[in-house]
């Protein structure tokens, strides 16, 4: 992400101030007018009258089963399914009250519990879970399609709805929409850097 931001300063001709804090305390001092933007916001968790950029990254979610490979979120109902403490796996799947979610604080302990058989599911991406799936050797035992998601959540850059916000959400819109179409972002998500 701070390659992102360091290629949106050229793009821009501005310098950007970073401050690094828990997501959480982000969030909050952006609602109490603290920031005038912060990144990476969740779609679903951008505040109201705030202003988003174009997305910065898409995160896919996959499941892993050891039965069969699992892509609509009806096929977890009724099912104990594994997802990581503090990560996002998208409102429309974890408000369903009809598949029971156990928290496991790692994603060692989720392929771990799921190979073990005490989930049935574990929900993922490519990047933590596959990875750690292929440092357990477990690939072969576990069913899953690495092109086939449950869930896509887009994470953008909000902005305060101030003239300041205002001015910034323009010129770094412009900026991603810039480095989209020359293939920048792609190149920094695929190598990590530009």
């Amino acid at each position: 992400m701070i390659e992102v931001l360091r290629e949106i300063e050229k793009k821009t001709g501005e310098k950007i101030s970073l401050t690094i804090k828990p997501t959480k305390r982000i969030q909050q001092d952006f609602r109490n007018g603290k920031l005038t933007g912060y990144f990476p916001a969740l779609t679903e968790s951008v505040p109201e009258k705030s202003l988003k950029s174009p997305p910065i990254i898409s995160k896919y979610v996959l499941v892993f089963s050891r039965e069969k490979v699992i892509n609509r979120p009806d096929q977890l109902e009724g099912k104990r399914v594994g997802i990581v403490a503090g990560y996002s796996y998208g409102l429309n799947l974890t408000s369903n009250k009809k598949i029971e979610f156990v928290r496991v604080n790692t994603e060692e302990q989720g392929v771990k519990m799921l190979v073990n058989g005490r989930i049935y599911a574990l929900l993922g991406d490519v990047a933590s879970t596959y990875s750690e799936i292929k440092k357990q050797g477990q690939e072969k035992n576990l069913k899953y399609d690495l092109k086939d998601h449950i869930n896509v959540l887009d994470a953008h850059i909000v902005f305060q709805g101030t003239k300041e916000g205002k001015y910034w959400h323009r010129k770094i819109s412009e900026a991603l929409l810039l480095m989209k179409k020359e293939g920048v972002l792609q190149k920094i998500y695929q190598t990590g850097s530009p």
